[in-house]
């Protein structure tokens, strides 16, 4: 959830003061999410669905959190449209299609279960 931020926040003064020191680092926050969560990045996965997903806590069972995913993708999104990066918008285009497929399991009938999947009862996502 953090690193999406960052990366807005920092694509954002990057805009505002044409600073490339700001845009370097909006790059740098980016490189976090091409590294799985074993090797210090943000990079997980729910195998039950085969989706790759940008994780917000990090801690050993992934807990595979909504909010911290769709951050993810807004910062993945504005990175991408301030630098057209093709890896950037790989990971924007995967993570869309991960949060589309993953949805249906937040889904609690009336409201979303805003949280970590494990947390629901009738969802156990490895």
């Amino acid at each position: 959830m953090s690193q999406g931020e960052a990366m807005s926040v920092l694509c954002r003064a990057w805009q505002e003061t044409g600073q490339e020191r700001y845009l370097k680092a909006a790059m740098g926050v980016f490189g976090v999410f091409e590294l799985p969560v074993e090797h210090d990045g943000v990079l997980g996965y729910i195998s039950r669905i085969g989706v790759p997903w940008y994780e917000e806590d990090v801690a050993l069972p992934l807990r595979h959190i909504l909010n911290g995913m769709v951050y993810a993708l807004w910062g993945l999104r504005d990175l991408f449209i301030v630098c057209e990066d093709r890896r950037t918008g790989r990971c924007f285009e995967d993570s869309g299609s991960s949060v589309i497929a993953a949805l249906p399991s937040y889904d609690s009938g009336f409201w979303s279960w805003f949280g970590w999947l494990r947390a629901v009862p009738h969802i156990l996502l490895p």
